[in-house]
């Protein structure tokens, strides 16, 4: 045993989640832990609206690279820029109300 540690991987549907999550909290700062219970659906449509499967995480990593590219990006990190820019104010607003509720 070498006593190294081993490199956690992510792949892109979790890099994709947890930068869907750090804009939620920036959008709603005010509700914490109940971005919980909205998460998830919101990744879903976030992903939807520019024609992702909202299941991406069901795909193999490569799959997911490439859907996630689909909307006009050369790398993931410009994917989610993409994804992530210009919600929709109906979006928001459908969220903001499940938070206050």
């Amino acid at each position: 045993m070498n006593g190294g540690t081993q490199e956690v991987i992510k792949e892109p549907f979790d890099i994709f989640s947890d930068a869907a999550r750090k804009k939620v909290e920036s959008l709603f700062p005010e509700a914490g832990n109940k971005i919980d219970k909205i998460i998830s659906p919101f990744i879903g449509d976030v992903l939807s609206i520019k024609n992702i499967p909202s299941q991406l995480h069901r795909f193999d990593p490569k799959r997911q690279e490439e859907l996630l590219l689909t909307v006009g990006a050369s790398t993931i990190s410009d994917a989610i820029e993409i994804i992530l820019k210009d919600i929709p104010k109906d979006i928001l607003d459908f969220y903001k109300d499940k938070l206050d509720n």
